[in-house]
């Protein structure tokens, strides 16, 4: 196994600004009316006190008919599960909680092939009421491929497994994310401390975390991969034939664990084979990790 020290970027003060920085700037937005944008890490802390949802109640599950090309979640706490539904040709989901009142009861917006779920229509007081302790399930039919799946919570966990879509971004703040059998050609997941797992085939790769780690396998389809974290590790795996050129940097003295590549270092990069993917990972405290990716079994 092959280490090398991380470049050193002489940047801790600015790091250290910077995380201050987004702690204050996400109590001072607490209870400001905001708009929705577009993967924030912040969005749900900043959520509006009154802020209603103009969509249909669920009471019970859902059934979807009409094929969904965009998903669009909004979530607060408890998992968030996106699956492959075992039958059928129909968008499936629901809510798991004890006796939920009317007001408490998730909403959802369909227009044309987009679907919004939102946990709540009075998503503020609900949150603050502590009603928001409850988990949602959805079941896409096989070959329903999504043009675009967004998700956004606070403290669950999002596990998408066995889905296909051409952009995906997923934030949380403490949730961590699992996505499994994920196929994706434009990726981004952003959290304040929750951890990423990725086992697909995925082309663009950018993860943002304070303290949060990434332990990715995104196949030997990988073209480019951003990642960046305070305190966390980065840990990719890549088939072993698959070439790759690598920019790592520290502001410590964290080292760079290559395993069995070979490397060779050209301009202040790490190359191995004909260096097509291009790979980007920074972290401060924590450690950076190239790996063989398992050979899948015959």
């Amino acid at each position: 196994m092959q280490k090398y020290r991380a470049i050193r970027t002489g940047r801790p003060g600015l790091v250290i600004t910077g995380v201050v920085v987004l702690i204050l700037a996400a109590v001072a937005t607490i209870g400001i009316t905001t708009t929705q944008q577009e993967g924030r890490l912040w969005q749900w802390i900043a959520i509006a006190p009154g802020r209603i949802i103009d969509g249909v109640t669920a009471n019970g599950p859902v059934t979807v008919t009409q094929p969904v090309r965009e998903l669009e979640i909004h979530w607060v706490s408890c998992s968030v599960t996106i699956q492959q539904a075992e039958s059928g040709d129909a968008l499936g989901f629901e809510e798991t909680a004890k006796s939920l009142p009317e007001r408490g009861r998730l909403v959802y917006v369909q227009n044309g092939d987009k679907l919004i779920i939102h946990a709540f229509a009075d998503q503020a007081s609900q949150w603050f009421a502590g009603r928001s302790a409850k988990a949602l399930t959805v079941r896409v039919p096989a070959g329903w491929d999504l043009r675009q799946l967004k998700i956004d919570s606070v403290s669950g966990t999002v596990l998408v497994s066995n889905q296909t879509a051409a952009k995906a971004s997923v934030d949380t703040v403490s949730g961590d994310v699992k996505l499994v059998s994920f196929t994706c050609d434009d990726l981004s997941v952003d959290t304040v401390s929750g951890r990423l797992s990725l086992q697909g085939n995925d082309k663009e790769i950018t993860f943002n975390s304070i303290s949060g780690s990434a332990d990715l396998a995104p196949g030997g389809g990988l073209q480019t991969l951003n990642a960046d974290t305070v305190s966390g590790s980065i840990t990719l795996a890549l088939p072993a034939g698959r070439g790759f050129t690598a920019v790592c940097s520290a502001v410590g003295d964290a080292a760079v664990s290559t395993g069995p590549f070979e490397i060779t270092q050209k301009d202040g990069k790490m190359v191995h084979g004909d260096g097509a993917a291009k790979l980007r990972m920074d972290t401060v405290s924590g450690r950076l990790r190239l790996e063989a990716a398992e050979e899948p079994a015959e």
